[in-house]
């Protein structure tokens, strides 16, 4: 009777335990957690011919085991893995950019059919510190990353509703995260949808009247704790980048 008891109370004790909330990120075989968060800074690019391009725009958000190496140059998106000691290899497509709207913040590629994957090779220097260093056909860069702790860890329509803009754009959000930006340049307009993830959001648009990138697409937004807005949205092998500042907005509190 006391063997029983005791088999029936390690099964219990067994069946109360938590789940292992760890997701595998890891080429060896090891649990880690799957890395998340934006880290913003700059990539510094040295060709293999000509002067080198020194302090080039990067953000690099991390949403489950996806990537998203974002840059006024060109973007990638790809996956990662881990080796538990704080190293990580990103795998990542290139977008190269047929689009480039710097005074709207308005950025457009799209990724060859026989591109290769480009890796690149980072580690995590500190909590909030990531360094990564690749070699392309084109010349090698080195990428230094400061994790965005500003940012909020949540986030509501609230803190989105009322008014954007960037030099030639202006951009509602309403209440229920129904949208239009409107180029009043070039008459692009895009029209659409936002919907609360965690401390993103879901995406979905269609743009028309517009150079490149027209029609449906679906992606993510986000915001930075300086307070700008992010479109990122992909549709076939094509990528829209968008970054709006806050005009007037309705309510600041999450």
């Amino acid at each position: 009777m006391r063997y029983l008891f005791l088999v029936l109370l390690f099964g219990l004790i067994s069946a109360c335990q938590l789940p292992d909330t760890k997701k595998s990120g890891t080429s060896s075989g090891d649990s880690v957690s799957l890395l998340s968060g934006l880290y913003s800074g700059t990539t510094d690019f040295y060709p293999t011919s000509g002067a080198a391009t020194e302090g080039i725009t990067t953000l690099l958000l991390f949403v489950g085991d996806t990537a998203y190496l974002l840059r006024t140059d060109e973007a990638y998106v790809g996956t990662y893995s881990q080796d538990g000691l704080g190293g990580i290899t990103l795998t990542m497509t290139p977008y190269t950019y047929s689009e480039t709207d710097t005074d709207n913040n308005v950025y457009i590629g799209a990724a060859a059919a026989n591109a290769s994957a480009q890796e690149i090779t980072a580690v995590l220097a500190s909590n909030n510190t990531l360094v990564a260093s690749y070699t392309a056909t084109a010349g090698s860069g080195y990428i230094t990353l400061t994790l965005d702790t500003d940012r909020a860890s949540s986030v509501s329509l609230s803190v989105i509703e009322g008014s954007w803009k960037t030099t030639d754009q202006v951009q509602t959000i309403n209440a229920q995260g129904r949208f239009l930006n409107y180029n009043t340049l070039n008459s692009c307009q895009t029209d659409g949808q936002l919907s609360v993830n965690g401390d993103l959001f879901n995406l979905s648009m269609n743009r028309i009247n517009c150079t490149a990138f027209t029609g449906a697409s679906e992606g993510l937004g986000f915001l930075m704790g300086t307070g700008e807005l992010n479109y990122v949205a992909r549709s076939s092998n094509k990528l829209l980048w968008m970054q709006f500042a806050p005009d007037v907005l309705t309510n600041t509190t999450p």
